[in-house]
Protein backbone atom coordinates (compact mmCIF):
# COMPACT_ATOMS: atom_id res chain seq x y z
CA UNK A 1 0.00 0.00 0.00
CA UNK A 2 1.31 3.17 -1.09
CA UNK A 3 0.45 5.52 1.63
CA UNK A 4 1.67 8.81 0.02
CA UNK A 5 -0.79 7.72 -3.07
CA UNK A 6 -3.68 7.04 -0.40
CA UNK A 7 -3.42 10.38 1.01
CA UNK A 8 -3.35 12.68 -2.27
CA UNK A 9 -3.38 16.13 -0.50
CA UNK A 10 -5.21 15.64 2.78
CA UNK A 11 -2.82 16.50 5.24
CA UNK A 12 -2.90 14.09 8.42
CA UNK A 13 -5.78 14.66 11.06
CA UNK A 14 -5.38 17.20 13.76
CA UNK A 15 -7.35 19.90 15.56
CA UNK A 16 -6.80 23.89 15.49
CA UNK A 17 -5.41 25.11 18.88
CA UNK A 18 -4.09 27.93 20.61
CA UNK A 19 -2.03 27.63 23.62
CA UNK A 20 -1.58 30.51 26.21
CA UNK A 21 0.67 30.72 29.32
CA UNK A 22 0.69 33.28 31.50
CA UNK A 23 2.30 34.16 34.81
CA UNK A 24 0.83 34.72 38.73
CA UNK A 25 0.53 38.18 37.49
CA UNK A 26 -1.26 37.20 34.62
CA UNK A 27 1.61 38.11 32.49
CA UNK A 28 1.60 36.43 28.76
CA UNK A 29 4.42 34.63 28.72
CA UNK A 30 4.30 32.56 25.76
CA UNK A 31 1.71 32.10 23.00
CA UNK A 32 1.76 29.08 20.51
CA UNK A 33 -0.05 25.45 19.29
CA UNK A 34 0.04 22.27 19.99
CA UNK A 35 0.97 19.52 18.54
CA UNK A 36 -1.28 16.43 17.88
CA UNK A 37 1.07 13.26 19.09
CA UNK A 38 0.10 9.70 17.93
CA UNK A 39 -1.72 8.52 20.33
CA UNK A 40 -4.10 11.26 19.65
CA UNK A 41 -4.48 10.71 16.41
CA UNK A 42 -4.98 6.58 17.12
CA UNK A 43 -7.37 8.10 19.74
CA UNK A 44 -9.59 10.25 17.16
CA UNK A 45 -10.32 7.77 14.99
CA UNK A 46 -10.57 5.10 17.50
CA UNK A 47 -13.56 7.43 19.04
CA UNK A 48 -15.29 8.31 15.98
CA UNK A 49 -15.42 4.88 14.53
CA UNK A 50 -15.50 2.49 17.49
CA UNK A 51 -13.99 -0.25 15.82
CA UNK A 52 -10.40 -1.55 14.64
CA UNK A 53 -8.92 -1.68 17.92
CA UNK A 54 -5.06 -3.09 17.89
CA UNK A 55 -3.88 -3.11 21.33
CA UNK A 56 0.01 -3.35 19.83
CA UNK A 57 -0.81 0.38 19.08
CA UNK A 58 -1.27 1.91 22.19
CA UNK A 59 1.93 2.91 24.75
CA UNK A 60 1.05 3.59 28.31
CA UNK A 61 2.19 6.57 29.92
CA UNK A 62 1.63 4.67 33.11
CA UNK A 63 4.18 2.05 31.98
CA UNK A 64 6.53 3.97 31.01
CA UNK A 65 7.45 6.96 33.11
CA UNK A 66 10.70 8.94 32.03
CA UNK A 67 11.36 12.01 34.99
CA UNK A 68 13.69 14.98 34.43
CA UNK A 69 16.61 14.25 33.04
CA UNK A 70 19.98 13.87 35.09
CA UNK A 71 17.60 13.65 37.86
CA UNK A 72 18.55 11.26 40.96
CA UNK A 73 14.85 9.07 41.41
CA UNK A 74 14.59 5.86 40.80
CA UNK A 75 11.03 4.72 40.27
CA UNK A 76 10.38 1.23 42.09
CA UNK A 77 6.89 0.39 41.46
CA UNK A 78 3.52 1.72 40.21
CA UNK A 79 0.94 1.41 43.53
CA UNK A 80 -2.02 -0.27 41.84
CA UNK A 81 -1.65 -3.38 39.81
CA UNK A 82 -1.98 -3.22 36.08
CA UNK A 83 -5.37 -2.03 34.55
CA UNK A 84 -7.69 -4.43 34.64
CA UNK A 85 -8.85 -5.79 31.01
CA UNK A 86 -6.03 -3.51 28.92
CA UNK A 87 -6.83 -5.36 25.46
CA UNK A 88 -10.58 -4.57 25.57
CA UNK A 89 -11.14 -2.35 22.98
CA UNK A 90 -13.91 -0.77 25.01
CA UNK A 91 -11.73 0.50 27.45
CA UNK A 92 -9.71 2.73 24.97
CA UNK A 93 -12.48 3.73 22.33
CA UNK A 94 -14.55 5.65 26.18
CA UNK A 95 -11.27 7.23 27.90
CA UNK A 96 -11.63 11.28 28.12
CA UNK A 97 -8.95 13.15 27.52
CA UNK A 98 -9.50 15.12 30.72
CA UNK A 99 -5.97 14.67 32.45
CA UNK A 100 -2.72 16.84 31.78
CA UNK A 101 1.05 16.32 32.85
CA UNK A 102 4.19 18.61 32.76
CA UNK A 103 7.47 18.15 32.05
CA UNK A 104 11.14 19.84 31.84
CA UNK A 105 12.84 18.09 28.69
CA UNK A 106 11.77 20.47 25.74
CA UNK A 107 15.04 21.85 25.32
CA UNK A 108 18.47 20.51 23.60
CA UNK A 109 20.50 19.44 26.09
CA UNK A 110 23.40 20.44 23.92
CA UNK A 111 21.88 24.13 23.53
CA UNK A 112 19.70 24.36 26.32
CA UNK A 113 18.18 27.87 24.88
CA UNK A 114 17.19 25.97 21.57
CA UNK A 115 13.52 24.36 22.49
CA UNK A 116 12.66 20.58 20.84
CA UNK A 117 10.79 20.24 17.85
CA UNK A 118 8.53 17.55 18.22
CA UNK A 119 7.07 15.12 16.06
CA UNK A 120 3.72 13.34 15.42
CA UNK A 121 5.14 9.99 15.71
CA UNK A 122 5.69 10.79 19.49
CA UNK A 123 4.03 8.94 22.44
CA UNK A 124 5.49 10.98 25.85
CA UNK A 125 7.09 14.10 26.98
CA UNK A 126 10.61 14.21 26.68
CA UNK A 127 10.83 14.48 30.98
CA UNK A 128 7.86 13.73 32.24
CA UNK A 129 8.08 14.90 35.96
CA UNK A 130 5.10 15.08 39.10
CA UNK A 131 2.91 17.79 40.40
CA UNK A 132 3.57 16.41 43.61
CA UNK A 133 6.42 14.77 45.53
CA UNK A 134 6.02 14.23 49.17
CA UNK A 135 7.18 11.62 51.60
CA UNK A 136 5.34 8.34 52.51
CA UNK A 137 4.48 9.82 56.03
CA UNK A 138 3.12 12.67 55.10
CA UNK A 139 0.90 11.71 51.84
CA UNK A 140 -1.74 13.69 50.45
CA UNK A 141 -5.40 13.52 52.04
CA UNK A 142 -8.07 12.61 50.16
CA UNK A 143 -9.09 16.27 49.39
CA UNK A 144 -5.64 16.95 48.00
CA UNK A 145 -5.13 13.99 46.41
CA UNK A 146 -8.56 14.41 44.44
CA UNK A 147 -7.35 15.95 41.56
CA UNK A 148 -4.23 14.04 40.86
CA UNK A 149 -3.54 10.57 39.67
CA UNK A 150 -0.38 8.40 38.44
CA UNK A 151 0.34 8.02 42.11
CA UNK A 152 4.10 6.38 42.13
CA UNK A 153 6.36 5.01 44.64
CA UNK A 154 9.70 6.59 44.23
CA UNK A 155 13.17 6.82 46.38
CA UNK A 156 15.00 9.88 46.32
CA UNK A 157 18.24 10.13 47.33
CA UNK A 158 17.54 7.32 50.11
CA UNK A 159 14.05 8.87 51.07
CA UNK A 160 10.50 7.77 50.16
CA UNK A 161 8.12 9.50 48.53
CA UNK A 162 4.75 9.29 46.70
CA UNK A 163 4.65 11.25 43.20
CA UNK A 164 1.60 12.33 41.30
CA UNK A 165 2.30 12.82 37.86
CA UNK A 166 -1.28 13.62 35.94
CA UNK A 167 -3.71 16.44 37.13
CA UNK A 168 -7.16 16.55 36.31
CA UNK A 169 -9.22 19.07 35.08
CA UNK A 170 -12.64 19.69 33.68
CA UNK A 171 -12.98 21.19 29.74
CA UNK A 172 -16.71 22.29 30.08
CA UNK A 173 -18.67 22.57 27.47
CA UNK A 174 -18.53 22.27 23.96
CA UNK A 175 -19.22 25.96 22.01
CA UNK A 176 -20.38 26.58 19.01
CA UNK A 177 -19.99 29.89 17.75
CA UNK A 178 -20.84 32.13 14.82
CA UNK A 179 -18.02 33.70 12.70
CA UNK A 180 -20.28 37.48 14.36
CA UNK A 181 -19.46 36.34 18.05
CA UNK A 182 -22.93 35.04 18.45
CA UNK A 183 -23.71 31.76 19.99
CA UNK A 184 -25.22 29.40 17.55
CA UNK A 185 -27.60 26.68 17.87
CA UNK A 186 -27.52 23.93 14.83
CA UNK A 187 -31.37 23.85 13.27
CA UNK A 188 -31.79 21.49 9.70
CA UNK A 189 -33.48 24.65 7.44
CA UNK A 190 -29.81 25.98 8.00
CA UNK A 191 -28.53 23.03 5.86
CA UNK A 192 -31.30 23.82 2.59
CA UNK A 193 -29.41 23.99 -0.59
CA UNK A 194 -28.95 27.61 -1.10
CA UNK A 195 -29.38 28.66 -4.62
CA UNK A 196 -27.25 30.99 -6.79
CA UNK A 197 -27.81 35.19 -6.36
CA UNK A 198 -26.70 38.32 -7.32
CA UNK A 199 -24.99 38.54 -3.87
CA UNK A 200 -23.19 35.43 -3.74
CA UNK A 201 -25.10 34.13 -0.88
CA UNK A 202 -28.36 33.51 0.76
CA UNK A 203 -30.16 31.52 4.14
CA UNK A 204 -30.37 32.50 7.41
CA UNK A 205 -26.53 31.94 7.68
CA UNK A 206 -25.67 34.61 4.99
CA UNK A 207 -21.52 34.84 5.24
CA UNK A 208 -20.99 33.15 8.05
CA UNK A 209 -19.65 30.51 9.11
CA UNK A 210 -19.86 28.00 12.54
CA UNK A 211 -16.92 27.27 14.88
CA UNK A 212 -16.81 24.74 17.40
CA UNK A 213 -14.03 24.94 20.09
CA UNK A 214 -13.83 24.07 23.82
CA UNK A 215 -11.63 26.22 25.62
CA UNK A 216 -10.30 25.62 29.43
CA UNK A 217 -7.79 26.57 31.91
CA UNK A 218 -4.85 24.49 33.22
CA UNK A 219 -3.57 25.16 36.41
CA UNK A 220 0.37 24.84 37.20
CA UNK A 221 -0.38 26.07 40.92
CA UNK A 222 2.81 27.47 43.25
CA UNK A 223 2.98 24.52 45.40
CA UNK A 224 3.34 22.29 42.35
CA UNK A 225 6.36 20.83 40.71
CA UNK A 226 8.72 22.64 43.56
CA UNK A 227 8.28 19.82 46.24
CA UNK A 228 10.00 17.06 43.42
CA UNK A 229 12.70 19.60 41.85
CA UNK A 230 13.84 20.50 45.77
CA UNK A 231 14.17 17.05 46.57
CA UNK A 232 16.63 16.37 43.78
CA UNK A 233 18.55 19.25 43.56
CA UNK A 234 19.23 19.97 47.11
CA UNK A 235 16.50 21.72 48.78
CA UNK A 236 16.71 24.50 45.49
CA UNK A 237 14.71 26.01 43.14
CA UNK A 238 17.86 27.26 41.22
CA UNK A 239 17.09 27.21 37.84
CA UNK A 240 13.90 25.48 38.42
CA UNK A 241 11.58 25.41 34.95
CA UNK A 242 9.21 23.76 33.09
CA UNK A 243 9.19 23.60 29.25
CA UNK A 244 6.59 21.28 28.03
CA UNK A 245 3.28 19.93 28.65
CA UNK A 246 0.49 17.45 27.46
CA UNK A 247 -2.65 16.30 27.34
CA UNK A 248 -3.56 13.19 28.70
CA UNK A 249 -6.06 10.26 28.20
CA UNK A 250 -6.58 7.60 29.95
CA UNK A 251 -9.50 5.27 32.14
CA UNK A 252 -10.57 6.45 35.16
CA UNK A 253 -10.65 4.07 37.85
CA UNK A 254 -12.62 4.77 41.12
CA UNK A 255 -11.98 3.34 44.76
CA UNK A 256 -8.87 1.66 43.86
CA UNK A 257 -6.16 0.16 46.92
CA UNK A 258 -2.61 0.61 46.65
CA UNK A 259 -0.24 -2.33 47.97
CA UNK A 260 0.50 -0.54 51.44
CA UNK A 261 0.50 -2.76 54.42
CA UNK A 262 -2.30 -0.19 55.60
CA UNK A 263 -3.93 0.52 51.80
CA UNK A 264 -4.93 3.66 50.97
CA UNK A 265 -8.02 3.94 48.51
CA UNK A 266 -8.31 6.71 46.03
CA UNK A 267 -9.15 7.37 42.28
CA UNK A 268 -6.58 6.36 39.78
CA UNK A 269 -5.72 6.36 35.96
CA UNK A 270 -5.05 3.51 33.63
CA UNK A 271 -4.31 2.89 29.90
CA UNK A 272 -2.96 6.51 29.85
CA UNK A 273 -1.76 7.73 26.59
CA UNK A 274 -0.56 11.12 25.25
CA UNK A 275 -3.15 12.85 23.18
CA UNK A 276 -1.52 16.01 22.85
CA UNK A 277 1.82 18.11 23.33
CA UNK A 278 3.26 21.64 23.48
CA UNK A 279 7.06 22.61 23.72
CA UNK A 280 8.01 26.35 24.68
CA UNK A 281 10.78 28.34 25.86
CA UNK A 282 11.45 27.93 29.96
CA UNK A 283 8.52 29.04 31.72
CA UNK A 284 10.80 30.08 35.80
CA UNK A 285 8.83 28.32 38.93
CA UNK A 286 12.54 28.89 40.52
CA UNK A 287 10.54 31.68 43.34
CA UNK A 288 8.14 30.00 45.88
CA UNK A 289 5.27 32.25 44.20
CA UNK A 290 5.60 31.32 40.69
CA UNK A 291 2.49 29.46 39.17
CA UNK A 292 1.61 29.07 35.45
CA UNK A 293 -1.90 29.18 34.07
CA UNK A 294 -2.55 27.49 30.55
CA UNK A 295 -5.21 28.20 28.22
CA UNK A 296 -6.27 25.96 25.88
CA UNK A 297 -8.33 26.50 23.22
CA UNK A 298 -9.00 23.56 20.36
CA UNK A 299 -11.32 23.71 17.76
CA UNK A 300 -12.46 21.88 14.31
Amino acid sequence: MDINKKRGHVEALKFGTRVQIRNQKGELEFDTHNILTLGGRIKALESVFQNGFVAKNHLSLDSNLTTQKGGLSVITNPTITSCPDTSVAADYYNRPTTYFCIGNGGVNVEFPLAMAEPRNYETRLYGMVPFRCVPIANDLSPAERSVYRMRRLEIINGASYFTYYLKKFNPGLLNLVKSDNTDYTPVFADSNAIPPSSSGSSGSLTALSIHSFYEFNLDIEALEFKEYYKAINNGTLTNARLTEFGLVTAKELTGVSDNATVPQVYDEVCNAELFSKVVHSPTYMDQEENAKRITYTIFS
